[in-house]
């Protein structure tokens, strides 16, 4: 229980920007976006034990939105790589992130349907406004 105006508690302490966090329906992990390796990329934090890994690793791109299948096994995001429109792209634990949408149109707010099967987004193509 929190005292009214409370903060609440760090659960993956970091000196660097963190925003956009998604926790697992579970409630064990949270994924964010962070710039504490000097760009920003997916994070995700084990909350037991506070460990944070950076589960994207782009040298050079921003990304943003994650949001968690329900079951947890599954990550979708939006990044931008240099010169290139966002895309949607998927992590899953013990594999590399991918991206799954082509550069014809910029992906934006991914969110899963309730069995996982499908991910939702807005598409906007050149000169729509």
């Amino acid at each position: 229980r929190r005292e009214s105006g409370s903060l609440g508690d760090a659960v993956c302490d970091s000196t660097s920007m963190e925003r956009f966090p998604s926790i697992t329906a579970d409630g064990k992990r949270i994924a964010y976006v962070s710039n504490r390796e000097g760009t920003t990329n997916i994070w995700v934090c084990e909350l037991a034990t506070q460990r944070a890994e950076n589960v994207t690793q782009y040298a050079d791109a921003g990304t943003w939105s994650p949001t968690w299948a329900r079951d947890g096994k599954s990550l979708a995001f939006t990044v931008s790589e240099k010169g290139e429109t966002a895309r949607l792209a998927v992590w899953r634990p013990g594999e590399a992130a991918r991206k799954i949408t082509p550069t014809s149109f910029t992906v934006v707010n991914p969110s899963w349907d309730f069995d996982g099967e499908h991910i939702y987004f807005v598409a906007v193509s050149e000169g729509t406004r």
